[in-house]
């Protein structure tokens, strides 16, 4: 038996603004999903998504032909031609299929069991940690040993078909396989980042949140329509990230903090956040949080609030309706686990 956890991901700087080619910077968090598999004496291979009550077998035949459809159809054609498999379990039978073909390997007998702690939807990346949990523990079992940029271009599979865009997963797939945290620009690709600070978060949920496709769309309008402007905006929330990423690397928790705040009030010029998110940022702040932003896309979802344990901060955005989990950066990722 083999198992991987591998942490949550929240974006601490850089939404949307990395769509245009500035900086983003993401951190593990922990809060995580994880994968167990074990090896038996049953001929097909065996995948089960615990959170969605999911399940499915798949023989040597066909996982060869799904890898034959993934390598022959751009993204969009290969989900539209292998709908009759439930969409949600799709990102894994992939990454399976491919490991399977491209290292000679057998899958039978490999029964592999996902759950994640992680909520859903929310922009904590929960589809990319459930790709990498996946990933890091059928490759252990069948013991193959591939590089750091193998292996995230390969759990990257996962992402990118579960948000139908071949660019997903860029930051967030690194993040969860390596830990602590990552920067990613289009210039520079992904890079490790240590620092100093152990940080404290709290994450609330300000309620449901609109689809990441759909606030990309409306930063895009925007752009169309007053490019001048929006390109301020993002070079604004880049030097945030440039800034931030410094005092993190610093240890300064309250310049970090400082330009969390910046970042998010440039999010809400770009028409990204929400009533309720502003909200929970203005009760952080009065409650003497360090810094407090959403984390993904926007359009709800999650805000998250640097603090130390802060039983006043926790009680009164409970008091207003908003759930919390306390939680810290993460330490490790996957790739502890592959070692």
């Amino acid at each position: 038996m083999v198992e991987v956890c591998t942490p949550a991901v929240i974006k601490l700087f850089g939404e949307h603004a990395v769509v245009y080619g500035r900086k983003s910077v993401a951190a593990a968090i922990s809060i995580y999903s994880t994968a167990t598999v074990y090896k038996s004496n049953q001929k097909n291979l065996l995948i089960n998504l615990e959170n969605f009550n999911l399940n499915i077998e798949c023989n040597k035949s066909e996982l060869d032909n799904l890898y034959q459809s993934y390598k022959n159809n751009d993204l969009d054609n290969f989900i539209i031609k292998n709908k009759n498999i439930n969409f949600k379990i799709l990102p894994c039978v992939t990454i399976a299929a491919i490991i399977q073909s491209r290292y000679n390997t057998n899958l039978s007998g490999i029964s592999l069991f996902l759950k994640s702690e992680i909520p859903i939807g929310k922009g904590l990346a929960s589809s990319a940690s459930l790709s990498v949990s996946f990933t890091g523990a059928l490759l252990k079992i069948l013991e193959i040993k591939i590089t750091d940029t193998e292996f995230i271009e390969l759990a990257r599979t996962g992402d990118k078909i579960i948000h139908k865009n071949k660019n997903a997963g860029r930051i967030d797939i690194p993040t969860a396989y390596y830990g602590q945290c990552v920067s990613f620009s289009s210039e520079s690709g992904y890079i490790k980042e240590k620092y100093p600070i152990h940080a404290s978060l709290l994450i609330i949920d300000t309620g449901p949140k609109k689809s990441t496709a759909e606030m990309v769309s409306l930063v895009a309008d925007m752009y169309s329509s007053d490019k001048q402007q929006t390109e301020l905006i993002l070079d604004n929330i880049h030097q945030c990230a440039i800034n931030g990423l410094s005092a993190l690397k610093s240890g300064d928790i309250i310049e970090l903090g400082r330009q969390m705040y910046l970042n998010q009030n440039y999010l809400v010029q770009l028409g990204v956040s929400t009533e309720k998110i502003n909200h929970a940022v203005s009760i952080s702040k009065k409650n003497n949080a360090y810094g407090a932003k959403l984390s993904g896309g926007g359009g709800g979802g999650l805000v998250f609030a640097l603090t130390e344990k802060n039983k006043i901060l926790e009680e009164e955005l409970i008091k207003e309706g908003f759930g919390v989990i306390n939680t810290s950066i993460s330490e490790f990722g996957c790739s502890k686990y592959l070692l």
